[in-house]
């Protein structure tokens, strides 16, 4: 794995560093995302917080370099992130419309060494020692030649973090990942992200059930079109001004 991805630092030496400051985004004269101010390293989990429309998705897509700021600044590892980049990988909610594409699991794992090696150039023994490696970890391998849209909700988000790895993406980013999944696939997800945390990746995710989001997260960000709180998961949630915004009632924690 990458350096990030390594838990065990050397004494000195600080994880990766994600800074947001001042972020703002507009789509023409609507203001999406303002005054979004956080920073967080390599090796937590990050759950985005907030009701429908506040903003989270245009959070990750910005981050993910698929939206531009208006005003502010990302910065990673210390220099200005303007654009996408091979160290994040941003996984969207799965979107059962766009099934039919026949590609296998390990063909789907593969497509994260592209930013490595590009569309035209064969793939190195580097790259599959790669892919063989994320389908070990994402414990894929009996799975590997079945096509992606023959598996369940859990098995293709297990296959697309798989491909995140693969890419070496020392950040992850997923949109509402436990949207549609079962209660033994969501289970399982929260397993495996908890699990990439350990192993030293960044992992950002919006989430939308307040009940597990301190089982699976040591940090939150809850917004509402602006930045409302951040910080250490439980005293963000026990917040009076968190729990306003989130529609929680005293000893309340799902929505």
């Amino acid at each position: 794995m990458s350096e990030c991805c390594d838990h065990h630092y050397e004494p000195g030496h600080s994880p990766h560093r994600l800074e947001v400051e001042g972020l703002c985004v507009t789509y023409g004269s609507v203001t999406a995302l303002c005054e979004v101010d956080f920073a967080t390293t390599c090796g937590n989990r990050l759950a985005l917080l907030g009701p429908n429309g506040a903003g989270k998705s245009t959070l990750i897509r910005t981050l993910a370099g698929l939206l531009k700021a208006e005003h502010g600044s990302i910065l990673w590892r210390g220099q200005a992130l303007t654009g996408s980049t091979r160290e994040i990988a941003y996984l969207p909610q799965l979107d059962r419309h766009r099934e039919g594409f026949p590609v296998t699991v390990r063909e789907v794992v593969a497509m994260g060494r592209l930013p490595h090696v590009g569309f035209w150039k064969a793939s190195r023994k580097i790259d599959e020692e790669k892919v063989e490696e994320a389908i070990a970890v994402m414990r894929l391998e009996d799975l590997a030649h079945r096509q992606i849209d023959a598996l369940s909700g859990g098995q293709r988000q297990r296959a697309f973090l798989a491909r995140a790895l693969a890419q070496e993406a020392h950040i992850v980013m997923l949109d509402e990942p436990f949207t549609g999944l079962d209660v033994e696939s969501g289970a399982e997800l929260a397993e495996t992200l908890k699990d990439l945390g350990t192993r030293g990746h960044l992992v950002i995710a919006s989430h939308h059930n307040l009940a597990t989001v301190e089982a699976i997260f040591d940090q939150a960000l809850v917004m509402k079109k602006r930045q409302v709180a951040f910080g250490e998961v439980s005293e963000v949630m026990a917040r009076v001004e968190v729990r306003e915004v989130l529609g929680l009632q005293k000893g309340e924690l799902h929505v």
